[in-house]
């Protein structure tokens, strides 16, 4: 119950969401864009990150 699903990620790289996160700032921090990071990420809702939530990054 406590577990969180985390779907597939090729590259097995994770960003946890902090305070002041947005996929912008995520994007430009590991050198990828916002399009990319959606289309890794189809179960997040862009304009509504939670502190704490692991975005899947590019290898």
């Amino acid at each position: 119950m406590g577990l969180k699903y985390l779907p597939p990620c090729p590259s097995s790289l994770y960003w946890e969401v902090a305070p002041g996160d947005t996929l912008y700032t995520i994007a430009q921090a590991t050198g990828t864009t916002v399009e990319r990071l959606i289309e890794l990420n189809p179960h997040i809702d862009p304009n509504n990150l939670q502190v704490g939530q692991n975005i899947c990054l590019p290898g």
